[in-house]
């Protein structure tokens, strides 16, 4: 990286870097740069496990006059890449694409919505279709956003896996599922098993099992 720039590890996936009097070719280029640096293949037994990666471009004065908006356009910008099809650069444009913008911002919006109770589980039944018996239920994750109404998965979760706070939904998924079990449980009878989608960044940190 250039003399004077900054690195900086935003959460387990996403890094940032700040480009002190880089203009925006410069930066598109290194951007290049290092996303092909990242393009290697790690072996793994007799397979190869091939890395890609995104990148998102903001400029400042341009884009945005404070730290804080300009991380969040490039991290509209690289989760418009993902969205894309992935391993490529993208700089950031007004109006880049508005429904991803939508998601980004509510999943800003995500540990007010945990600490107002706006988050919720649905329960859909599994039933034997010939002994038409209840055999267990999967939890669905629903939003009633104070503002947007009730919001499906779709609109919301691309947003939280783009921003790292998938670990913090799946926290609230388990915690809420196993309540639920427990409280259908009858006194001395059978626990319902309950399914819960589980996301991949959950599953890659050590302290998930526990």
């Amino acid at each position: 990286a250039p003399g004077g720039s900054v690195p900086a590890r935003l959460n387990e996936s996403v890094f940032a870097l700040l480009l002190p009097e880089t203009g925006r070719e410069a930066a598109q280029v290194l951007a290049e740069q290092l996303r092909q640096v990242l393009a290697i293949a790690l072996p793994m037994d007799d397979r190869e496990l091939r890395l890609s990666s995104s990148a998102g471009i903001a400029e400042a004065p341009l884009h945005a006059l404070t730290a804080r908006q300009l991380i969040s356009w490039a991290d509209l910008a690289c989760a418009t890449a993902r969205a894309q099809g992935g391993n490529r650069v993208q700089i950031f444009e007004r109006g880049l694409n508005l429904q991803i913008e939508q998601r980004l911002e509510t999943s800003h919006d995500l540990p007010r919505a945990l600490a107002a109770g706006e988050l919720e589980l649905h329960f859909q039944p599994v039933v034997d279709r010939v002994t038409m018996r209840l055999c267990s239920f999967e939890a669905l994750i629903r939003w009633r956003h104070r503002q947007r109404g009730l919001l499906t998965p779709d609109s919301f979760l691309p947003g939280l896996e783009a921003s790292g706070l998938m670990r913090e939904l799946d926290a609230f998924v388990l915690t809420e599922a196993c309540r639920q079990a427990r409280a259908w449980q009858p006194a001395h009878g059978e626990l319902v098993p309950v399914a819960v989608n589980v996301s991949w960044q959950s599953f890659q940190h050590p302290a998930f099992p526990e």
